[in-house]
Order: C-alpha cells, then sequence, then structure tokens
C-alpha cells in the first residue's frame, strides 16, 4: 500500500461474522509516537464548511433538573429528576415523596417549539437516569432498580410501553453503570464481568431479541462511550506496549487496523475521522487519524488555554471535523468549544460560556448531530446542538 510521510500500518482482516475470531494478524509496520506531528492549525471565524449550531432551551417543570438527553432529528429527548428537590443534604429534613415526582421523560419539538411528557413512572422513589440515547425509532436509556443498572427501551411511535432489555443482574455485570448506543435498532455497550481481562462490546438486537458479543479483550474503562456510526464499530486492544485501534464494518464483517504506540482511549470515528484522547487525567494533546489521508497527527490546544491550565474535556466527530470541548478551573472562561476541519487545517469558536456558564459532555447523537448541555446559570437547562448533513453540502 504506497501512502505518505507518516503512515499507519493498515492490513484488511475478514471476518466470518460479528463476534468471531479474526484471523491472525500480520503485522506491517509500527507507529512510533516520535514520528506523529503536531496538526499546524490556524484559527479562522467560518469554516470551508461550517455546522449548524443551534440553541435550545425546552420547558422544564418545577423543581426538576435533567442530566441526561439525546436529540434526533427534530426532537430532544430529556429527563425531568426530582430526587434532587426532595433530598435536603445539609439538614437531612428530605420532602416526603409524592407521586407526581416520579421521573418523568419529555420530548421537545424543534419546530413548533413544543414540549410534551411522552413517560412518567409509577413508583414509590425517584428513579434515576444516568444515559439516554436514540435513534430513527428507539429512545434507550439506563436507569437503577433494586439490582443495579437497567436498559429500557421504548418505540418512538407509541406502539409499545417501555421494556427493560437487559440488565446487569442479566449479564451478571461487575460494574456499576454502561453507556449505550443506538444504531439500525441494535444497541451496543461496553460491559465488565469478574475474572475477566480487558471487558467486551456487546449488541442487542431490539427485533430479534438476541444478544451477541461482538469483541471481548477491550483495552481502556467499560465506562467509555462505544462508537459504533455509520455501522463501524471503533475499538481498541492492547498487546505489550502497542496499541490495536480497529475499525470493523458491521454489516460485512470486514475491518482496518491500525497499530501504534500511542495510548488509544476513548476512540470516536465515523469512517472519514477518528479522534482519541491518550489520558483519563490531565489531556494537553488530542490524536486524530484521516482515513481518507491516511495519517495521523495530533491536535494541540490553543496557547491561551494552555497558558491557563486547560484541557480537553470531550470531543466528538462530523464528517472530516473533529468537536473539541475544554474547560479548566483556572480559565477566564470556564468552557470553550472548538470545531477543527482537519482538511484545511482551520478551526473556529463554536460557543463560550464565562464563570457563571458551564458546557457539560460532548455527545455523539449520530454521525451528523452533536449535542451537549449548556448551562449559563446554576439550574438554567439548555442544550446545544452541532448538525453537519455531508449530503446537503
Amino acid at each position: 500500500m504506497k501512502k505518505s510521510a507518516i503512515l499507519l500500518s493498515f492490513l484488511l482482516l475478514i471476518l466470518t461474522a460479528c463476534g468471531a475470531d479474526p484471523k491472525p494478524v500480520e503485522t506491517i509496520r509500527v507507529v512510533e509516537e516520535e514520528e506523529i506531528r503536531k496538526g499546524m492549525y490556524q484559527e479562522v471565524e467560518y469554516l470551508e464548511r461550517m455546522p449548524q449550531v443551534t440553541q435550545i432551551a425546552p420547558f422544564m417543570p418545577e423543581n426538576a433538573i435533567s442530566g441526561c438527553f439525546c436529540a434526533n432529528g427534530d426532537t430532544v429527548f430529556y429527563l425531568a429528576y426530582f430526587g434532587d428537590y426532595l433530598l435536603d443534604q445539609e439538614t437531612g429534613n428530605n420532602k416526603e415523596f409524592e407521586p407526581q415526582y416520579n421521573t418523568q421523560i419529555w420530548a421537545y419539538d424543534k419546530e413548533s417549539g413544543s414540549c410534551a411528557l411522552i413517560y412518567q413512572y409509577d413508583e414509590d422513589w425517584c428513579v434515576e437516569i444516568s444515559d439516554m440515547v436514540c435513534d430513527e425509532s428507539t429512545l434507550v436509556w439506563e436507569d437503577y432498580g433494586d439490582e443495579g443498572w437497567r436498559l429500557q427501551a421504548m418505540p418512538l411511535d407509541g406502539s409499545a410501553s417501555p421494556e427493560i432489555i437487559i440488565s446487569k443482574a442479566d449479564m451478571k455485570s461487575d460494574i456499576w453503570s454502561v453507556t449505550p448506543a443506538v444504531c439500525g435498532n441494535r444497541v451496543y455497550w461496553y460491559d465488565s464481568k469478574a475474572g475477566e481481562e480487558g471487558f467486551s462490546a456487546y449488541e442487542y438486537d431490539l427485533t430479534s431479541g438476541t444478544l451477541t458479543r461482538l469483541q471481548e479483550g477491550i483495552a481502556g474503562t467499560p465506562y467509555e462511550h462505544i462508537s459504533v456510526m455509520n455501522r463501524m464499530f471503533t475499538f481498541c486492544e492492547t498487546a505489550e506496549d502497542i496499541y490495536r485501534l480497529q475499525f470493523r464494518n458491521m454489516d460485512t464483517g470486514d475491518s482496518l487496523l491500525l497499530e501504534t504506540t500511542v495510548p488509544v482511549l476513548n476512540p470516536i470515528s465515523n469512517g472519514r475521522v477518528c479522534a482519541w484522547r491518550t489520558s483519563y487525567d490531565s489531556d494537553k494533546r488530542l490524536y486524530v487519524y484521516d482515513h481518507k489521508a491516511d495519517t495521523m497527527e495530533w491536535i494541540e490546544l490553543p496557547k491561551d488555554v494552555l497558558e491557563k491550565e486547560g484541557d480537553f474535556f470531550s470531543y466528538a466527530v462530523l464528517d472530516r471535523m473533529v468537536i473539541v470541548n475544554y474547560r479548566g478551573s483556572s480559565l477566564s472562561r470556564v468552557g470553550r468549544l472548538l470545531c477543527y476541519d482537519i482538511e484545511t487545517k482551520t478551526y473556529t469558536e463554536l460557543a463560550a460560556v464565562d464563570e457563571n456558564g458551564t458546557l457539560m459532555y460532548t455527545f455523539q447523537d449520530s454521525e451528523s448531530r452533536v449535542s451537549l448541555e449548556m448551562s449559563l446559570e446554576q439550574d438554567d437547562f439548555q442544550v446545544l446542538e452541532i448538525f453537519y448533513d455531508s449530503e446537503q453540502n
């Protein structure tokens, strides 16, 4: 394979089926960390491919807070949780639970600006929900029962009530929480069991009700957000000091393998660009692989951020762009959202908040949509949506 300078070790693997063991891999070359160069980016006002940024302020019931949400097309689904209102941590004089304080899920229509309550629990306590994801047909969320985490699924056409599809007890899991993704009527997540080395990726088919273990021995932590976009599953294994980053086509089972000595944690790929971090602590660099050019580079935070001890908080990918969210306790601005175009080597600022606001975790809703919660003041709930459709641009 003839490629330009830095490049990475790739090999095509043919897998017999999802979850099957890969055939032996012949390593062509390993990319050493010192070979990888810094991407030289220039800040501009507008990118050549500029994503659409929308600020949304859905209705929130009195005394409720959110904490998780997801976006799909013209709808934002979000949690309304009353547990914090009932709990008095200072005095211990908690308010008495009443049925109206049952946990709720709301839907906000971006076109009409209307909100609707689409589900409310019927329990005698405030059920906690920690993650919420959706595709075109199904809303999936993680809540917690007596035996730990559970994944619930509800059709968006209203044809059925929520149903528990899998739980910590079913999986014999030894982790306290999972982070699901949903794509093509299938739910994906990482999980770990006592005695196993590394962790595994699982797929649950909502149509057939079948559970498949896609891959075991994955490196990192099972609390990462699993990356499944454009029917591509991205994950990393380790072998001695080598990180084996694999991009697997979920329909054909074919995979591309990249090997490097750079640590790979929480990789996200859409088939055009892949981004990952190297540490769960303070990160000053974000590594990026360009599928089209077959090159790897690292992105450094802007000078003003480095001077104020900021670091990368979370990130996502849209087409050939990397969306980066940074924040830090000593920054003059608590949060800043940047968008890097890896082809034109330019970047721009999409959003920023001062010391009174916060940019929360950046979620990869789909291959064309990224969203995050933005609070401009205490108890304020707003959603910032970043959208780019390559087929319309």
